[in-house]
């Protein structure tokens, strides 16, 4: 891209403060963004009978943004994969299996990973775990 600004007569210089102003700009909205995802996320994996063990905690890092939240439930497994899936239109889901489930959801900028995990044998304990970083 660089190529063809210069080719067109950009300055150099130009190009590369425009490039960050933009970057800047992205990295503001983005953080807004992450945070509004992971309440959604939060409204989207936790049915409404669910008992919270653990309440999002969200940990902010320089390139990355990771949110943890755990709740148990009355329902097996399948039930649960299939009512969350459900709520996950805008994600794809990248695996699952007996006791676990990963989907994926890319931004321009961003990838979203979100791991869902059944963390016990008895009851349904899941314990949810969101990933936000730079492509």
């Amino acid at each position: 891209m660089l190529k063809e600004c210069v080719k067109a007569g950009y300055p150099r210089k130009a190009f590369f403060y425009h490039t960050i102003i933009c970057l800047l700009l992205l990295g503001c909205q983005n953080g807004e963004s992450v945070e509004k995802e992971i309440e959604r996320l939060g409204r989207n994996t936790i049915p409404s009978e669910a008992k919270m063990i653990r309440n999002i905690e969200v940990d902010r890092k320089q390139h990355s943004v990771h949110a943890v939240w755990e709740f148990q439930l009355e329902r097996n497994w399948k039930e649960y994969l299939r009512w969350v899936e459900g709520n996950l239109e805008q994600y794809k889901t990248a695996g699952t299996g007996s006791s676990q489930a990963t989907f994926r959801r890319f931004l321009p900028a961003d990838v979203y990973h979100l791991e869902i995990q059944n963390v016990s044998t008895s009851l349904l304990h899941i314990r949810v775990r969101f990933s936000a970083f730079p492509r």
